[in-house]
């Protein structure tokens, strides 16, 4: 009866350090991956944010140019016509 118990524990203990070795061996796999995933992405935005502020910057002068020149239109066509 004592041999089965010890030999029960001995399977347990066996089976919780293969899990907690798989774990930590996992956790670590992780890590890497999560390391190199945000390296990787800080290049893609750092690019991507500089390209859309430039994005940005052509869109509200194209806005403002066009504003301007409908504006001198309007009021150009209000003086000819008033």
């Amino acid at each position: 009866m004592g041999e089965i118990s010890s030999s029960a524990t001995a399977a347990l203990d066996l089976l919780i350090k293969g899990i907690s070795g798989s774990a930590a061996l996992t956790g670590s796999a992780l890590g890497g991956l999560v390391e190199k995933t945000r390296a990787s992405l800080d290049g893609v935005l750092e690019n991507s944010l500089s390209q859309l502020a430039e994005d940005f910057r052509q869109m509200i002068s194209t806005i403002m140019t066009d504003l301007w020149n409908n504006y001198k239109d309007a009021v150009g066509y209000f003086t000819k016509n008033a």
